[in-house]
């Protein structure tokens, strides 16, 4: 009997049934494809458009081993332990963003400690001001591994033992609220075909995120998720890049540690627009107009 394969993965921009999430997850794939570039996952085709994603598997790759190495190109974790997402396009040496991000996604994506095991005493970071002699210290707190590096939670790579044996995946996996932060559920959890939890994991990579600076002494920073409203994937992913580089093009908000300390949630949407669309003023854009 022949094994029914979920690959070719294909997902579309215009798709009836997608939400701004998922819209927003299929960027983070985007985005993650073109962090590929030439060097994919082994066994592993991905093809970018404008309005899609395919993911092709060739050779012998079982549909539980190609997920997997999709997820160990997608998700990773520096030597100092702080979460990796290639798809953001992170540079190296901007250690201050990459602390900055870290820190917003394990009090949001990442909240339950289940989700982001790791060391129990927070390491210090020092950051450095661009323009200024004056240092600041900030800390974190290193972990071992994050759920979207195994599924977690999502019963896509927890089937049962025959299942295991051959290869294939459920045909419905579960969205947790390491996927979707605020996820409410019930007796049971949210679940959904497993095309679709798949892409949702990359929902941590397309948005953006931002310390929500506190009003009064007392208070204490709260976080802030940007969800965009994407229509293009190809100039998603490029602006992703761009926001980012190193180049001195273009003033960046968004590109270091104290851009993602905002006063409130309309200045962090603002910023991140700003950013998107910095280079794209007479050409059609990536985003629509406005972000949730």
């Amino acid at each position: 009997m022949e094994i029914e394969s979920i690959f070719p993965l294909i997902y579309r921009l215009s798709d009836p049934n997608y939400t701004i999430y998922h819209r927003a997850a299929l960027g983070g794939l985007a985005a993650t494809i073109k962090a590929w570039g030439k060097s994919p996952p082994d066994g592993i085709l991905p093809k970018l458009e404008q309005d899609s994603v395919t993911i092709e598997k060739i050779g012998d790759l079982t549909d539980q081993e190609a997920l997997k190495r999709i997820l160990d190109a997608s998700f990773k974790l520096t030597e100092d332990k702080l979460i990796d997402l290639p798809g953001q396009f992170i540079a190296e040496g901007n250690d201050g963003l990459r602390v900055c991000i870290h820190q917003i996604l394990t009090k949001t994506f990442l909240q339950h400690h289940r989700m982001r095991p790791g060391e129990k005493q927070p390491r210090q970071f020092i950051l450095q001001e661009a323009d200024s002699e004056e240092n600041h210290s900030v800390t974190y707190i290193a972990i071992n591994s994050y759920a979207h590096q195994k599924a977690q939670g999502t019963d896509l790579l927890n089937d049962s033992k025959k299942n295991a044996n051959s290869g294939i995946l459920s045909k419905i996996g579960s969205i947790p609220q390491s996927i979707i932060p605020g996820a409410m559920t019930g007796r049971k959890s949210l679940q959904a075909p497993i095309e679709e939890v798949i892409l949702l994991l990359f929902l941590i990579v397309g948005c953006a995120t931002f310390f929500l600076h506190p009003k009064t002494y007392k208070e204490k920073f709260q976080y802030c998720i940007i969800i965009p409203d994407i229509i293009d994937l190809k100039k998603f992913a490029l602006a992703m890049e761009r926001i980012s580089s190193q180049s001195q093009d273009f003033q960046r908000f968004t590109r270091n540690y104290l851009g993602r300390v905002v006063g409130g949630a309309e200045e962090a949407a603002l910023s991140f627009l700003l950013d998107m669309t910095a280079q794209d003023l007479e050409r059609e854009r990536s985003i629509k107009g406005g972000c949730n």
